[in-house]
């Protein structure tokens, strides 16, 4: 499976990623922000407190993930065949059912140090990884 290897902030919403693939480049969030449980972005610190989690889904803190297979395939245009050979996806993008998915509940940022770095493991954050 295809994993992420490295997550960086940017301006306006943006992250960079890097799959272990190879794949890079930046999605556009800004039509998620402000929105249920996305409206904590608008702190900007909460923002920019993305990390990769053990289990390799991007988070804020721990209640709030988004699908890295989800984004991969929104950034890629790769079919949902690609990376999972054996799932069928419905007459719409898998990666736009999962970021259209209604919110469950309101979430605020919890003040975190440290939790801006590009990678991290079991053992902690990693050295960050440049996104070229």
């Amino acid at each position: 499976m295809v994993r992420p290897i490295a997550v960086e902030p940017r301006g306006d919403y943006r992250l960079g990623l890097r799959y272990s693939d190879g794949a890079a480049g930046e999605i556009d969030l800004s039509p998620l922000a402000g929105q249920g449980v996305f409206a904590a972005w608008e702190d900007p610190a909460c923002f920019a407190a993305v990390r990769l989690a053990e289990h390799g889904a991007i988070v804020w803190g721990d209640d709030l993930e988004l699908c890295p297979a989800a984004l991969y395939l929104q950034r890629t245009g790769k079919p949902l065949s690609a990376i999972m050979p054996d799932a069928r996806a419905g007459p719409e993008p898998i990666a736009e059912r999962v970021l259209n998915m209604p919110p469950k509940k309101p979430w605020r940022c919890p003040e975190q140090a440290g939790a801006n770095s590009l990678e991290q493991d079991a053992s902690g954050p990693a050295a960050p990884v440049a996104l070229n």
